[in-house]
């Protein structure tokens, strides 16, 4: 499999509103992550280890801690935040959620400043008459394209970059 805008989207429309922090803290974090389940390093093909992306100084806690303190108007630049903090496992242990892969890795360069791209996306979604479905889709497409691009190496003579897609 690989990532998917349309997988990411399912999982937003599934969401509830909420009216604490930390339960959408704890529902945004699981549907980023059932999303990430289908990550897979291109040319190789290596799936992500499912297991390990849930759990205590996982990449789903990273995020979901990150979001704890969301508020409408801290949403944007806390999923950015919250991104970062899902990546930053894998970047400083690759084989452990992509076996056979090596540091160096680093996460998607799209992470840093999706805040804004959200944010945009946030005001155009509350200003107008647009579904959930169609909001769902628009936040997930942001978020797909942001994720998109994270690299780790495969061992070799000599090593070669890999693509998390």
């Amino acid at each position: 499999m690989a990532l998917s805008a349309a997988t990411l989207a399912s999982e937003f429309n599934n969401l509830s509103l909420y009216s604490d922090s930390a339960s959408a803290a704890e529902d945004w974090a699981e549907a980023f992550t059932t999303y990430f389940e289908d990550a897979v390093t291109a040319p190789s093909g290596v799936g992500v280890v499912v297991a390990q992306l849930r759990g205590v100084g996982s990449p789903k806690e990273g995020l979901k801690s990150a979001l704890l303190s969301i508020t409408p108007g801290s949403a944007a630049s806390d999923l950015e935040t919250g991104l970062a903090a899902f990546w930053a496992p894998i970047i400083a242990a690759p084989a452990t959620f992509f076996p056979g892969m090596i540091l160096p890795a680093s996460a998607p360069g799209g992470i840093s400043g999706v805040g804004t791209t959200l944010q945009s996306t946030f005001d155009s979604n509350t200003s107008g008459s647009k579904s959930k479905s169609d909001c769902a889709d628009l936040v997930a497409a942001d978020i797909h394209s942001a994720n998109s691009g994270g690299i780790v190496t495969k061992p070799g003579t000599p090593p070669t970059p890999e693509t998390i897609t």
